[in-house]
């Protein structure tokens, strides 16, 4: 969007390129609390859920901006064959980062994230 005339610095685009590292944050966040809690604290549990609920939050909004703000403007900027050559680069970009096995990956994390707040639930 940036080549075809969209600028670097105050436009949609940097705003979800900042809320990209925001999100990479809270992950990294969720995942050094997690593995201090395997490790035996248990007290990190709120530091666990305070970057997932930051993360869930951030990504609603964020899905929202790109749904009604970034793809109208992307859809109005480019032709067809610019977008079908887009379409194709993001697939091979996914597999690149390991395509089903990186979406099993992180269905895990949740997954164990969820027993971890269970068991912090019953301790209460």
């Amino acid at each position: 969007m940036i080549k075809k005339g969209m600028p670097e610095k105050d436009s949609p685009v940097e705003a979800m390129l900042i809320e990209h590292e925001q999100g990479r944050d809270f992950v990294k966040g969720i995942i050094k609390a997690n593995e201090e809690f395997k490790k035996g604290n248990k007290n990190i549990v709120n530091e666990i859920i305070k970057n997932a609920r930051g993360y869930i939050e951030l990504l609603r909004e964020h899905i929202e901006k790109e749904d009604d703000i970034l793809y109208p403007l992307a859809e109005r900027m480019f032709t067809k064959d610019e977008k079908d050559k887009q379409l194709n680069e993001f697939k091979k970009a996914e597999l690149k980062k390991g395509g089903k096995e990186t979406v099993r990956k992180y269905k895990d994390l949740v997954i164990n994230l969820e027993n971890v707040k269970k068991k912090h639930n019953k301790n209460r």
